[in-house]
């Protein structure tokens, strides 16, 4: 959709090109190992996974025609607005929610995949069982096989897009989320063929938050806030910070780090003792010994990927503050759409409350 004027634009960030250069370097090489990892693992789930890479894009298209003639056109149009004023008349502001809304749909697809996959598994309960590299006769259901191909696919597109296809350099948190990426294409690459069982736990627990952000999100690009429309935004921000709290505050560092990280790994007398095992690395030292390439693969392995669930765990807290901050503004101010733009969205060069504002005072 052309832009309405040349000021409806998303305003300019400075972007650090060092950083920028370096983390887009570091997805390339993760995108070339993880081909390298499929094609020598299997050519099956390779042209797989090339397809759902294609499929993904062609979700991502369908999604954008669906908001143009459905969001934009008759929803925001017809139904929010006016011709000329309605609350996706921006092109700044359309695109925004135009990604929001793909990466909404995605999230909650893989969500309802994810939740019918651990239906009848044990891995949330007995989440220190999920490292375990000695659990015999583990071979992932096909199913599993094919989520995991799935997310690695919409992750290697995701960032792609994040990177070179997106208004992402003009939000505030433009390098975590870049770094987000990384880690979990990471962890998912680190995952397929060795640890699914953390991989979907991980995978489910972002997955499911992700729809409350994702809602907030659309509901505050649609103004559906206070009396007018019966506090709808507020309503999913409430929405939205429980499940970022119970999700990423609690199940992620306190059952999923804690009870599978290298502290439970080697803690067999405080903690695994309890739940009637012993630290997977005791058990791998006394099967294969000390010095084998078992144990020294596993220990580097489980090393890295506890690395990489810190960093998430990092940018969840960051994040989280965030979207506190956003609370705060909404509740000392009469405007949520503000709240969000001054704490996250960034300014266009003339926002639509800008430009409310500027009315305002010439009156």
């Amino acid at each position: 959709m052309a832009s309405k004027h040349a000021e409806d634009e998303p305003e300019e960030r400075l972007v650090n090109r060092t950083g920028d250069f370096v983390l887009t370097t570091a997805y390339f090489v993760e995108v070339v190992l993880i081909f390298w990892k499929y094609w020598s693992t299997s050519t099956h789930d390779f042209m797989v996974l090339i397809t759902m890479i294609g499929v993904t894009a062609i979700a991502v298209k369908l999604t954008e025609l669906f908001c143009k003639y459905v969001m934009h056109d008759i929803v925001s149009k017809k139904i929010l607005g006016t011709e000329d004023d309605h609350p996706l008349d921006t092109h700044a502001i359309y695109t925004k929610f135009v990604g929001t809304a793909w990466q909404f749909v995605i999230h909650f697809t893989m969500s309802c995949l994810e939740t019918y996959v651990l239906l009848d598994e044990p891995w949330m309960s007995t989440t220190w069982t999920c490292f375990d590299p000695l659990i015999e006769d583990f071979i992932p259901k096909p199913s599993l096989r094919f989520l995991f191909t799935t997310q690695i696919a919409i992750w290697i597109y995701t960032c792609y897009s994040h990177r070179f296809n997106s208004d992402a350099h003009a939000h505030k948190d433009y390098f975590a989320m870049y770094i987000h990426h990384i880690a979990t294409i990471g962890l998912v690459g680190l995952a397929y063929n060795t640890y699914e069982r953390v991989g979907i736990i991980v995978l489910w627990v972002h997955d499911v938050s992700d729809i409350g952000i994702d809602v907030m999100k659309l509901t505050n690009y649609l103004q559906l806030e206070g009396l007018k429309n019966f506090f709808i935004t507020e309503m999913t921000y409430v929405f939205c910070i429980s499940l970022w709290g119970y999700f990423r505050w609690y199940l992620f560092p306190f059952e999923i780090i804690m009870k599978s990280s290298m502290f439970a790994l080697v803690d067999n007398d405080k903690y695994l003792s309890s739940h009637g095992t012993t630290g997977m690395a005791y058990r791998m030292i006394e099967r294969y010994g000390i010095d084998s390439s078992e144990f020294h693969t596993f220990l580097y392995s489980a090393g890295l990927c506890n690395i990489l669930l810190v960093v998430l765990l990092i940018l969840h807290i960051w994040w989280g503050a965030l979207l506190l901050r956003i609370g705060y503004r909404m509740l000392t101010s009469d405007n949520p759409h503000e709240a969000g733009e001054a704490e996250y969205e960034g300014r266009s060069k003339k926002s639509k409350s800008t430009a409310v504002a500027n009315k305002s005072k010439a009156e």
